[in-house]
């Protein structure tokens, strides 16, 4: 895949909402350039190309600059191949140019939050969109959970690893509050974030995130506890698609090819839709996505989800294809 740019030498950190991790060192060449998780069973290669040319002589100009090749795994891939198709589609914000204050956005919901094993790019948005509800923010370690246990006042976001440390941390946490805590995950960390899920966590989201999905989330914490789990992933079975927001809730379930795709597949969809749109399953070896928007929109969102997914789903949708619009 190429890319063009104006710029000489363009710098991951230079493209816009680009799923980079800041500074930090990447592992070694088996993790992903941008967000760091360790590759799977393939990988992706992006050749960035400037469009910058200087003039040689008569009918002859040639590029300035060199060839940038970023090596990335499947998630950073198609945030590649949803900016080309529509930039708009990575922001979280759809059409909108952004979501504004805290009190324009679509839900008001608000907590005080903590977090617990997460990167500086992480913290530093869920600094500023807890913030921007009036509420407070500070990271935690072990230790400060050691002396004060988590009473579920407020919201514990978990980063979730490869050695069962987001597992450990919720089962310090007394039954009661589990559904008070989010966990924040890689591609790369899926065992671990079903683990945490299936131990009573209220939601999950994917890293890098968004200050769509921060806020999503605070508004979907109000319906786990009386949401139906699937006993094997830990995630809400989805069936109901009452509107929000203003908006109808529509139902659309996404079949992977294998019973091994199904978490990669939420995990896609949990970062490629809008932070207030739910992700679940069937708890029939399905996903189930419910976006809330009009009803003529539906068919554009359903044509998006290929693009990001790529081919390895089946995707059905509960409503008839509508005309095709940009999503509001």
């Amino acid at each position: 895949m190429g890319m063009a740019s104006g710029q000489t030498g363009l710098s991951p950190q230079g493209v816009l909402g680009i799923p980079i991790r800041g500074n930090v060192v990447r592992p070694n060449d088996r993790h992903c350039l941008y967000c760091y998780c360790e590759f799977r069973d393939d990988s992706f290669t992006v050749d960035l190309v400037t469009l910058r040319r200087e003039y040689v002589r008569s009918s002859l100009m040639r590029h300035v600059g060199s060839v940038k090749q970023h090596r990335l795994c499947y998630q950073c891939h198609a945030w590649w191949r949803t900016t080309l198709n529509d930039p708009s589609a990575v922001r979280g914000t759809s059409y909108r140019a952004d979501d504004g204050p805290f009190g324009s956005w679509s839900t008001t919901h608000a907590f005080h939050a903590y977090s617990i094993y997460r990167g500086e790019r992480d913290i530093d948005l869920l600094d500023g969109t807890v913030h921007s509800g009036s509420t407070t923010f500070r990271p935690i370690d072990v230790e400060d959970l050691t002396r004060e246990p988590f009473d579920g006042r407020g919201v514990l976001f978990i980063g979730a690893g490869k050695l069962d440390r987001a597992t450990s941390i919720v089962r310090s946490v007394p039954e009661s509050a589990r559904r008070r805590c989010v966990i924040v995950a890689r591609p790369d960390c899926v065992q671990g974030a079903m683990a945490a899920m299936s131990l009573g966590a209220g939601d999950l989201l994917v890293s890098p995130l968004s200050p769509q999905q921060v806020t999503g989330s605070f508004d979907r914490l109000g319906d786990a506890s009386r949401l139906s789990r699937d006993g094997e992933t830990g995630l809400p079975i989805l069936t109901e698609t009452a509107p929000k927001f203003g908006q109808p809730g529509h139902l659309i379930r996404v079949q992977p090819a294998t019973n091994a795709d199904l978490m990669p597949t939420v995990m896609l969809l949990r970062r490629y839709l809008l932070g207030y749109d739910r992700v679940g399953v069937d708890g029939k070896g399905g996903a189930v996505a419910v976006v809330y928007c009009p009803a003529e929109h539906l068919s554009a969102v359903v044509q998006r989800m290929p693009v990001f997914l790529g081919g390895r789903v089946r995707i059905e949708s509960v409503a008839p294809p509508a005309a095709l619009k940009k999503v509001a």
